[in-house]
């Protein structure tokens, strides 16, 4: 038999970790309501979608705090503006 760090007794062992996060590896997909733009005097409704996956968790994890509510919030944000140039981008 081996030897024994510890000496027969009563012994406490300390948490470390107080809470365990878990993240889906799947794809997921952010899903946007249809928007209606005006271009040239016509009606044009734009539906978007994105894929997207987490890679680093590290970084999802100080950038939104783990939360895939907030990530969706994102993409959201800034994506009327590119819809917007990308319909509105002059023609080579």
């Amino acid at each position: 038999m081996g030897a024994c760090d510890f000496t027969p007794g009563l012994h406490f062992k300390t948490l470390i970790i107080n809470k365990v996060s878990t993240f889906d590896a799947r794809v997921l997909t952010l899903d946007t309501q249809s928007e209606r733009f005006l271009i040239s005097e016509k009606s044009v409704i734009v539906d978007s979608f994105a894929k997207w996956r987490i890679d680093d968790v590290g970084l999802f994890y100080t950038t939104v705090g783990g939360d895939e509510y907030e990530a969706n919030l994102r993409p959201e944000r800034r994506k009327n503006p590119n819809i917007k140039s990308g319909y509105f981008r002059p023609l080579p």
